[in-house]
């Protein structure tokens, strides 16, 4: 029986302990686990106090937060005072992400509010701990706040701020009244600073807001808005900035644009890239200062590449390219502008200068000159490669595919280069050297007096000290000129321009010389090799073979001639008309069907004038007949030829070996082809087939037939006939070798044969080979 009841007072007892069990847990509910007894200690605002306080929100039938404390103090207005307290905030799936805790809180109960004080510390879902004197979290919005000075963490990234809001659900912070930021990636420290900022925990990124700005020893970055991109172990992996975007990389140079990149390297953590972004309004913009210049670069897009080995202060830079719409100021090497569709530069390895620029598509550069003789160059190009020395002064510049380049003086004179390749320019310490070009090649010259035009295959243009020194043109040279209204052209196979003090000297033109006027040509001359003097317009031309000057024009009867003169050595001005010939000269005269061969060891020609003379000891042949003298001139125009000293003539009746042989020798001879008649004068000697005339003057006129016939000849002035035994004298003989007959006229005239004896009178007439005599006039007389 005894035993009985100690096991029913053993149950009674079990089945209490399971129902004050069920109790605690519904009262653990209520935010009651334990009730203290009423003591008289408690003021009269409080109503309970507890011990291991917890109390879980719910929503939607999930747990949202979950607070847990030391001890908790309730007042009469449900405001609940806690120490040692811990705010746990539970994600979608059920998981506790972020907490708060605190030495002190209070809690609202109407308003499900929570106030840290004292040593507050907030650790977000991803790791950040900030720590403050004051938090609150407000249960029904699922935010906390912080409305003072904070710190926080999170890895290597630590700062501060003037108040924090964070949301739970979207896992954001954003934080007022100014951000400070510091962290390290890639050997560099880094420091951000904004008004505002939001750090989104799922994207691991931070979002500067108003006046932000991130530095690093001398870089600094400035914009309306900065993102900053965690990867891995709390590194950056990017920057992303916008709105008046501005990146001091040095003290020296600058990049600003309406967006401004940076990405980080995932391996290294260093720079990889920079990509500066122009907007509808503003474009990207590179300036580097180098002394007291200031260079700019300007485009749609500017991406850099930093030297990722780098762990200087400052952006150190390997390459940058730049697209759309590229514009490049680069003073340093005397580029006031050049524009083209994509640029791209690479660095020395100081990474502060650069050494090669290549502009590609539409490239054009404008270069000008403020110094004493004042100048602008323009070039034109499909692509563009420019080379520095250390200091960025130019080194080399390439230019390739349909080469443009033109130069312009103060007093308005201009130069034109174009090559269908390439032309090439080498410097030295800033200042042209070498110009190298190929294909189809022209150098133009423009002046107030005319234009010069050089167009080969290759062409190489050498400096001395900055002054033109040479000009080479090579494989097949052409030159035009156009000077006082006449254009003139020269080929040859080689062209050499040299310079003294920067001045043209002389222009040598080498390997099948040609030079001709007109088209088609008037004057034509080819030679092996030419030399040119650019102030006179003179032009020299030799060789080991004769050279050869062509001519033609319109005689005075209207027809076409053409002189073609051989001679070892020509000189002619190009813009005067004199052309000197020397070294066994000899001209070939072609008229219609006849052709006429002048020599001499010298030549002269006026081209005004049309005369020509030939001296050291000219002649003339037409067939079988010639013509000597000491001097012989010829007027193609006037159809005028004069023989002067000496002069000798043989010919025959109607040009003929068959005709009649005549020689006439005087001391000048004047031809006047449109008369077709020749005067001999001065000591004048005629001989043919037994008969010699000597007279002072003597004229033979030739009919008009072509064949070259004599109609007459007249001679006056101490007329002399010796024919034979018979000899004539008398002021004036007319001699028709048609019909052998000569008319004798004097005063008197006389007629002396051995055995006839004299016979005299004012007029004889007689012919040769007969004996018969006809004697006219009233003083007739005949003596045996």
């Amino acid at each position: 029986m005894r035993f009985s009841k100690w096991l029913t007072l053993a149950l009674s007892l079990c089945i209490l302990a399971v129902g004050v069990a069920i109790v605690w847990s519904f009262m653990s509910r209520r935010q009651q686990v334990v009730t203290l007894p009423e003591a008289e200690i408690l003021s009269p605002e409080i109503s309970r106090q507890s011990t291991q306080f917890e109390y879980t929100e719910h929503k939607s039938g999930r747990p949202v937060f979950r607070v847990n404390a030391e001890t908790s103090t309730q007042t009469v207005s449900d405001i609940h005072t806690l120490t040692e307290v811990d705010l746990a905030y539970f994600d979608q799936a059920g998981q506790s992400s972020d907490r708060i805790a605190g030495r002190v809180a209070t809690y609202g109960i109407a308003e499900k509010e929570l106030e840290f004080s004292g040593d507050t510390r907030i650790w977000l879902a991803d790791g950040t701990e900030v720590v403050s004197e004051h938090a609150a979290a407000d249960l029904i919005q699922e935010v906390a706040r912080i409305d003072q000075e904070f710190q926080f963490q999170r890895g290597n990234i630590t700062g501060s701020g003037g108040s924090l809001r964070y949301s739970f659900p979207q896992r954001e912070m954003r934080v007022t009244e100014g951000l400070t930021m510091v962290t390290s990636s890639g050997g560099r420290k880094f420091q951000a600073m904004a008004r505002e900022g939001i750090y989104r925990l799922s994207e691991q990124e931070f979002e500067l807001l108003e006046g932000a700005g991130i530095s690093s020893g001398d870089a600094q970055l400035k914009a309306n808005q900065i993102g900053i991109r965690l990867h891995g172990k709390f590194q950056i992996g990017r920057i992303l900035s916008s709105g008046q975007a501005r990146l001091q990389a040095s003290p020296v140079k600058v990049f600003s644009g309406s967006r401004i990149n940076i990405q980080f390297d995932s391996n290294s953590d260093g720079l990889d890239k920079i990509e500066i972004f122009g907007g509808p309004s503003s474009r990207a913009v590179y300036a580097q200062k180098v002394g007291e210049h200031q260079s700019v670069l300007e485009a749609a897009t500017i991406v850099v590449v930093p030297d990722s080995n780098s762990i200087s202060d400052r952006v150190l830079l390997k390459t940058l390219i730049a697209r759309e719409e590229v514009r490049l100021r680069f003073p340093v090497a005397g580029i006031s502008e050049a524009r083209s569709d994509e640029l791209e530069g690479e660095f020395f390895e100081d990474g502060e200068h650069l050494e090669q620029l290549d502009l590609r598509g539409k490239v054009s550069v404008f270069q000008e000159s403020p110094d004493q003789e004042p100048h602008e160059t323009w070039l034109r190009s499909r692509t563009l490669r420019l080379r520095f020395e250390l200091s960025e002064i130019l080194k080399e510049a390439r230019a390739e595919g349909d080469v443009e380049l033109n130069l312009t003086s103060a007093e308005g004179d201009r130069k034109r280069l174009v090559a269908k390749d390439f032309v090439q320019v080498s410097y030295k310490q800033g200042i042209p050297d070498r110009i190298v070009s190929s294909g189809e090649c022209q150098i133009e010259s423009f002046t107030s007096e005319g234009r010069d035009r050089v167009q080969a295959p290759r062409v190489l243009v050498d400096y001395q000290r900055g002054l033109l020194d040479k000009i080479v043109a090579e494989a097949g040279v052409r030159v035009e000129s156009l000077h006082q209204g006449k254009i003139s052209y020269t080929t040859s196979d080689r062209l050499e321009v040299i310079y003294l003090d920067g001045f043209m000297k002389e222009v040598v033109q080498s390997g099948n010389f040609r030079f001709w006027e007109g088209e088609p040509p008037r004057l034509d001359l080819r030679a092996d090799r030419a030399v040119i003097d650019p102030e006179t317009g003179r032009i020299v031309a030799t060789g080991t073979q004769p050279s050869v000057l062509r001519t033609s024009g319109v005689d005075g009867k209207g027809s076409e001639t053409v002189v073609e003169t051989r001679a070892q050595r020509f000189e002619l001005n190009r813009e005067g008309s004199q052309v000197i010939a020397e070294g066994e000269v000899e001209s070939s005269l072609r008229e219609g069907g006849s052709n006429t061969l002048i020599h001499g060891g010298s030549m002269k020609a006026d081209r005004e004038t049309g005369w020509v003379e030939y001296s050291a000891s000219p002649g003339i042949l037409i067939g079988d007949n010639s013509i000597r003298g000491k001097i012989v001139r010829y007027n193609l125009p006037e159809q005028r030829l004069v023989v002067e000293t000496d002069v000798r003539s043989s010919f025959s009746e109607g040009g003929s070996p068959q005709g009649r042989p005549y020689s006439i020798e005087s001391d000048r001879l004047v031809y006047n082809r449109q008369d077709l008649r020749a005067r001999y004068e001065g000591k004048v000697r005629l001989e043919t087939q037994g008969l010699t005339l000597r007279a002072h003057f003597m004229d033979v006129t030739f009919n008009d037939t072509g064949s070259e016939e004599i109609q007459e000849i007249v001679a006056w002035g101490g007329v002399q006939i010796i024919q034979d035994d018979r000899k004539a004298e008398g002021d004036r003989a007319v001699h028709y070798p048609l019909q052998d007959k000569v008319i004798l006229t004097g005063d008197p005239a006389q007629v002396v044969e051995l055995e006839s004896g004299k016979v005299a009178g004012r007029r004889l007439t007689f012919y040769l080979g007969d004996e018969k005599i006809l004697v006219e006039g009233h003083s007739a007389s005949v003596t045996p």
